[in-house]
């Protein structure tokens, strides 16, 4: 578990730095270890697109850092979805609804 939550833990932080390379680079060494995705979208993207959504608020961030972690986010998700999937048929659902928080916060 700990493991997992260090992972997490970094793909938030990429997020926030909005490294797109780092992000893809966590994102499969997490799948290649079989962390489950809806945990790695919601403890990991959502979560640090949420802080960068903060600090925009708190004028700590701006536009083109809002940007950068959307892209981020974006590649994440890209590598993702095959699992989300079937991850939410082998649960019964579940990350459908983080995948459109973050898709929302990400798009147009």
């Amino acid at each position: 578990m700990i493991e997992s939550d260090t992972r997490y833990r970094a793909i938030f932080e990429a997020v926030i730095d909005g490294d797109e390379d780092r992000v893809e680079a966590l994102v499969r060494q997490s799948l290649d270890a079989g962390i489950d995705a809806d945990l790695i979208l919601t403890r990991g993207l959502t979560a640090g697109m949420a802080i960068v959504g903060d600090k925009l608020a708190a004028g700590e961030a701006f536009i083109p850092d809002v940007l950068w972690s959307a892209s981020a986010v974006q590649k994440g998700i890209s590598l993702l979805l095959p699992h989300l999937t079937a991850d939410s048929r082998r649960s019964g659902g579940g990350s459908s609804s983080a995948l459109f928080r973050v898709t929302s916060m990400t798009s147009g």
